[in-house]
């Protein structure tokens, strides 16, 4: 392990071995029982986090389409072209609504 301060000899730390440090650790958290209850609201916990995470994703992702579309709507298109945004936009607002609903509490960009 390199230590710049102790390159310099500023350092008063000792060299700890990180190969036994880690088998420290391994042994201290192999004696370490959790409840059933504990481990139940853990996983629980776990699963809506990674449901948050994908629903703010999932919204993020329908606001950069929405923003390309709307740029695409300001440019001179046919007025076929311009139909298929509205729709793609009327979309992307359905997709929207479905997301708030499963997952209301979600904002979008709150997630990175």
């Amino acid at each position: 392990m390199f230590d710049a301060a102790e390159a310099k000899r500023t350092c008063d730390s000792h060299y700890a071995n990180i190969t036994r440090v880690e088998d420290l650790v391994e042994e201290h958290d192999a004696a370490i029982e959790f409840t059933p209850d504990f481990v139940d609201a853990t996983r629980t916990q776990l699963t809506e986090i990674r449901s948050e995470q994908k629903a703010t994703t999932q919204l993020n992702a329908l606001d950069a389409q929405e923003t390309n579309l709307l740029d695409l709507g300001f440019t001179d298109l046919a007025g076929s072209a311009k139909a298929k945004i509205k729709s793609e936009l009327h979309e992307i607002e359905a997709q929207r609504a479905l997301r708030r609903r499963t997952a209301p509490h979600v904002q979008p960009g709150a997630i990175h």
